[in-house]
């Protein structure tokens, strides 16, 4: 979200009464127009960038590729921390918090 020339980090923030899955729905509604928007270039095509000169559509997606891997990995982490799960299928978790609960002998039988 922009105010002004400045990025503003009100875009961050839930409003009262909004919930994740309006944030979800906000999120599609970015990609869509994404889509659209690129949908007019091929990956060559060259558009200006106010650090680097130029960048192709490929390049834009790749750089968009990277940042969503990063966040992902960061949102992985603060998981790991709050629930211990790892992995694509959480079995580390449940095998940790069952062996916890004195439960592991049966759960791997």
């Amino acid at each position: 979200m922009r105010s002004g020339d400045a990025l503003s980090d009100e875009g961050w923030k839930l409003s009262t009464g909004e919930s994740a899955s309006d944030l979800i729905a906000g999120y599609e509604r970015a990609c869509a127009a994404s889509r659209r928007e690129a949908s007019g270039f091929a990956l060559e095509d060259a558009v200006p960038h106010p650090r680097m000169g130029r960048v192709s559509l490929r390049w834009i997606y790749v750089h968009m590729i990277e940042e969503s891997a990063r966040h992902v990995g960061h949102a992985d982490i603060l998981r790991e921390q709050t629930d211990g799960a790892t992995g694509f299928d959480g079995l580390r978790s449940t095998r940790h918090l069952a062996a916890r609960r004195g439960e592991g002998r049966k759960l791997l039988e």
